[in-house]
């Protein structure tokens, strides 16, 4: 898993699949990856919610995700490190903007956000 603030993303900054939403300096989950042996027993979703704990614990307003829209449809391996929508959804995020028009190719992703919640003591 990759986490941090949006603007250390450079690439992000550029992308038309994923601008900023708005001017909130928000961390962003770029991409995460869990080993197949280890798939369906919701190790995904645990480190989705320890990031945002970690991002919190740095000061992050909010962390965002790009993951794939929508639908059941299976792809690749080697695309498949966006994640989806409802795997963000589970793990507490919500839609901030849905699908924008991406070139032929493109994945269509939404916009997720979870807002930072400081870690009960």
């Amino acid at each position: 898993m990759s986490i941090g603030p949006r603007l250390d993303y450079h690439r992000l900054a550029q992308s038309k699949a994923t601008p900023a939403v708005d001017e909130l300096r928000v961390w962003v989950i770029p991409c995460l990856a869990v080993r197949k042996e280890a798939r369906g027993q919701s190790v995904a979703t645990a480190l989705i919610r320890a990031a945002v704990a970690y991002a919190t614990s740095r000061g992050a307003p909010a962390v965002e995700a790009y993951p794939r829209a929508g639908g059941k449809r299976v792809v690749h391996d080697v695309w498949a490190f966006y994640g989806t929508e409802a795997l963000f959804k589970k793990a507490g995020f919500r839609k901030v903007r849905g699908v924008l028009p991406v070139p032929k190719g493109w994945t269509p992703r939404v916009t997720m956000r979870a807002a930072a919640t400081m870690p009960r003591t």
